[in-house]
């Protein structure tokens, strides 16, 4: 019974107070998608953001079981992700030390803010999480047979492996990199020429099972805008960023940026307001900035939205589409919804819902600008 005791804090830790923070651009994304009709998403999926779709498509369940998504509902699948990654480490630190050990290592994950930060965030990290924690423990389970004893429990666990090595790469393409760890793991246990054929099979098969994603979400590239390109230098640049807050991705070149202004019509601005003293005032500055460029460019404020820990600003040109200064008027916001619009900004991606395009222009700590 001790061991159950550090997923029901991890889950408590994840629900508790989960509503506070305001759902920041990727998790309205979330929302958004799994608020669509089935053929939508699937519309959607095919287009962009198919790398998300096992999480979108049971973000759609969850949504369709609980008569819709707003924060809470959204959320409470993540606490409970981490909740099993938490009593799956339990698992994994019994079949390595002892009860103990397996408790001990628990509850550090459990209180771990690391693991609450992304139990409260409707996004797939958390699964992910779960899903590395478990595949780890069926690699031990099926490493620790011995010689003579039946094989038939070994193979169960082989093939266990390899479904969570697909659905590890399913939720986060990222993720498969766990398999070269893994793979480090089997060379230095030594179990045998025939336990390693064994296991590399069942890592190529989870890696086989998610190609058809891999070449339908390179095929998806262009979603993710004007990345970088990898280099040497890029795993510094990462975290650099990561310290960084307010973190401005504004188009450094001015004709890059007067380019891709003149050829829109409408801009999205977020500014979230649940931030830190120093985010604010970078999220300040960077307002302050997108919006003289705005002006320069000859954009102005047609509609304004206040929800809680957010601002959204929509602005457009003089002249534009009149259908555009009555997107406000179409619907009122439906409770929990925050949006005045029926067109809500999609995030920091591509997406072809009704019929727009929206492009990331900029985007910080606290705000985020997207142009249609």
């Amino acid at each position: 019974m001790a061991g159950w005791a550090a997923p029901v804090v991890a889950f408590v830790l994840g629900v508790w107070g989960n509503t506070r923070p305001s759902a920041w651009t990727d998790e309205i994304v979330t929302i958004d998608v799994a608020r669509r009709s089935w053929p939508e998403l699937l519309d959607l999926l095919g287009r962009v953001d198919a790398v998300h779709g096992l999480h979108y498509t049971l973000m759609y369940l969850v949504g369709r079981a609980n008569g819709g998504l707003n924060e809470f509902t959204a959320r409470v699948p993540s606490a409970m992700a981490v909740a099993t990654a938490v009593a799956g480490l339990v698992w994994l630190g019994r079949l390595l030390g002892g009860p103990r050990l397996g408790l001990c290592a628990g509850l550090l994950l459990a209180v771990l803010p690391t693991a609450s930060r992304y139990a409260q965030e409707a996004r797939s990290f958390a699964f992910v999480m779960a899903v590395a924690v478990l595949a780890t423990g069926a690699l031990v389970k099926a490493l620790a047979g011995r010689p003579g004893q039946a094989d038939r429990p070994r193979k169960r666990w082989l093939a266990g492996y390899a479904l969570l090595i697909a659905l590890l790469g399913w939720f986060n393409v990222i993720g498969l990199l766990l398999v070269a760890a893994h793979a480090v793991t089997v060379a230095l246990r030594r179990p045998g020429r025939r336990v390693t054929v064994r296991l590399l099979g069942a890592q190529a098969a989870g890696i086989a099972a998610v190609v058809p994603l891999l070449v339908l979400g390179s095929a998806q590239s262009s979603a993710v805008g004007e990345a970088a390109p990898v280099t040497a230098g890029t795993p510094v640049n990462y975290f650099t960023w990561l310290l960084t807050p307010g973190q401005d991705d504004l188009p450094a070149d001015p004709a890059l940026l007067r380019e891709r202004l003149d050829g829109t019509l409408r801009v999205w601005h977020i500014t979230c307001t649940h931030l830190s003293s120093g985010a604010r005032e970078a999220a300040a500055r960077t307002t302050e900035a997108q919006e003289r460029l705005l002006s320069e460019a000859g954009f102005s404020p047609a509609l304004h939205h206040s929800a809680r820990g957010v601002d959204i600003t929509l602005e457009q040109r003089p002249g534009g589409s009149p259908s555009v200064r009555a997107v406000g008027a179409r619907r009122a916001p439906a409770p929990g919804d925050g949006w005045g619009s029926p067109d809500p900004p999609p995030g920091s991606h591509r997406s072809g819902a009704r019929g727009h395009t929206t492009t990331l222009v900029g985007i910080s700590q606290g705000n985020v600008t997207g142009m249609i």
